[in-house]
């Protein structure tokens, strides 16, 4: 799924095919798994980071969307997702966000 938006003046193409999948739902046949949110970066020819939310889902009528989201949204919407995580997951999603699931209190 692609999305054109501007920010800040300047055009960038969302491109769920081409840009990096931080985290995919869980996708099923069973009554849990048909709909979900996946998260995305694009990163923009400047080198600009921009992350969205896909939110899909299973059911006729009902349209899948592209919703660009902050850096700080991007994180929270991970922190909500860490017990489905595995470890290799989390692995991956710190390269991206190093400390994100690191204990600080």
């Amino acid at each position: 799924m692609k999305r054109l938006i501007t920010i800040e003046g300047k055009t960038a193409i969302l491109n769920t095919e081409t840009d990096t999948c931080i985290w995919k739902d869980r996708r099923g046949l069973d009554m849990w798994h048909t709909a979900g949110t996946d998260l995305y970066v694009h990163t923009t020819r400047g080198g600009r980071k921009i992350f969205y939310e896909y939110r899909w889902n299973f059911y006729q009528g009902v349209p899948n969307i592209i919703l660009p989201v902050s850096e700080n949204e991007a994180k929270n919407f991970l922190q909500r997702k860490y017990s489905e995580m595995t470890e290799e997951e989390q692995e991956e999603i710190e390269k991206i966000f190093p400390g994100i699931f690191t204990e600080t209190a």
